[in-house]
């Protein structure tokens, strides 16, 4: 599903959850990464909001709530230090985030309406017994030494509401999801959930809510407690893919390797035996190349059609990458990834096709080999025209450093020369070859390495630098 989806999923869950609850009026109001849905009762208004896209405050495809006192201005509490205030007991989730199915959006909504309707009271009798302004102090208290607030900012109600409503909002969202002593709290992991409290305790880190529930935890009676059920705690499943949301797995790597790797040495096979039709014996690229480019491409494929290899092999680990990627990464970055990576793979078998261009065919009395100057086209080395063979042990490059790479080089009656180590090995030439020239009586003159031979200096700074 998409966030428009999902959005959709959420909008209609609110219009019916307020009907359930017979409100006064509701608005909705959409932001490029987040929605709104407001909800107005006699005393209090519900705010349930939608954050779609991460950003800097939000947390991606995220349900949570708000509650304002007063439904004729801009400011909010969180649930949960309305109920720190309250004096309540009550720790079950109200923050989902990494929704990535109807289903979740479903099992989420569901949750976090519970709590609501748990405590909507409370909240209202906030409002009927004049607590509103000493609920505001409170928040005011809890929050100020964490954002620098000074006391004048409590009467500024643009500045207020505006730290509250980035930080505050971005505090709650990550330390009642993702922090890691909540996490473990949420795992089962109650004793280390425990520890991680007390050490954020020991540096006068915790809001009201998070001594409280510290508190709480701590109490045998409740060493059971989880907060947040499994069907709604999306962001465990999410958690592998988070900073690692590869779209494929080894088995549906291993699924494209066994697809592409015969198309692309099946491909160069044909290629090839059609260019050296008739030939006494080819040499194309080296076989490595063609496996290198072949594997190269079959990762590239894997990633650019993850969705349809995982559905063919059937694998839930990259089903699941393939879910969460959907709310981990903007659709633009996927369609453009899927671009490239389909790209890429359809280049690189492109790139081998043309290797095999690069064939040298032997003949009964010629050689067919690329040209130089143009590869696309061919020269022929015909064996009439050879004079004589050097066989040299060896070769020096630019940098004086002795090459023990023995070659054959042909000398032409025009003085030309042609180095086969360009084509093949000296044992080829020798397998393949030189039977063909034996009719021809040349003579194969042994040396020890390149400058033995009078102008392979020049030949060599035409071909090989």
């Amino acid at each position: 599903m998409s966030f428009n989806e999902f959005e959709k999923v959420f909008l209609a869950r609110c219009e019916e959850y307020a009907k359930s609850i017979s409100a006064l009026g509701t608005k909705t109001t959409s932001e490029k990464k987040t929605t709104f849905f407001s909800i107005s009762l006699p005393t209090i208004k519900i705010q349930f909001i939608y954050s779609k896209k991460r950003g800097a405050f939000d947390l991606p495809s995220t349900i949570f709530a708000r509650i304002y006192l007063n439904k004729n201005t801009n400011h909010f509490y969180h649930i949960p230090e309305l109920l720190a205030f309250l004096g309540i007991d009550d720790y079950r989730a109200c923050y989902f985030p990494y929704i990535e199915s109807e289903e979740r959006m479903n099992c989420c909504f569901d949750a976090l309406t519970k709590v609501i309707d748990s405590h909507i009271g409370d909240f209202e009798k906030i409002v009927t017994t004049f607590r509103h302004e000493e609920m505001r102090r409170y928040q005011f208290e809890s929050i100020k030494g964490i954002y620098s607030l000074k006391e004048e900012d409590y009467n500024e109600t643009d500045m207020y509401v505006m730290m509250i409503e980035m930080g505050e909002t971005m505090t709650f969202l990550q330390r009642m999801t993702t922090l890691d002593a909540y996490y473990n709290l949420c795992c089962g992991n109650r004793e280390d959930a425990i520890k991680k409290y007390e050490k954020l305790q020991s540096k006068n880190l915790l809001f009201d809510y998070e001594k409280r529930l510290l508190e709480y935890i701590k109490k045998p009676e409740n060493a059971d407690f989880r907060p947040i059920t499994d069907e709604c705690f999306s962001y465990r499943e999410a958690k592998p893919y988070i900073l690692n949301s590869n779209v494929f797995s080894f088995k549906s790597l291993v699924f494209s390797l066994g697809v592409t790797l015969p198309i692309f040495l099946i491909s160069t096979f044909i290629v090839e035996k059609i260019l050296s039709a008739g030939a006494v014996a080819h040499y194309g690229a080296p076989w490595w190349v063609t496996l290198l480019f072949a594997v190269v491409s079959a990762l590239a494929v894997t990633i650019g059609f993850a969705d349809n290899i995982n559905n063919v092999v059937g694998d839930k680990k990259a089903k699941d990458r393939v879910r969460y990627s959907k709310i981990l990464e903007s659709k633009l970055s996927k369609d453009i990834g899927e671009v490239i990576f389909r790209s890429f793979s359809a280049i690189s078998l492109v790139f081998v096709l043309i290797l095999s261009l690069f064939t040298t065919s032997v003949y009964d009395t010629y050689i067919k080999t690329p040209n130089d100057n143009n590869p696309f086209t061919s020269i022929q080395i015909k064996y009439e025209d050879i004079e004589k063979i050097y066989y040299m042990d060896a070769r020096y490059n630019v940098y004086g450093d002795r090459i023990d790479r023995p070659s054959y080089v042909l000398i032409f009656k025009d003085g030309t020369m042609f180095d086969l180590d360009m084509v093949n090995t000296a044992e080829e030439t020798e397998k393949d070859i030189l039977p063909l020239l034996e009719k021809y009586d040349l003579e194969i003159i042994k040396v020890d390495n390149h400058k033995e031979i009078s102008g392979y200096d020049e030949y060599y700074e035409e071909y090989y630098e």
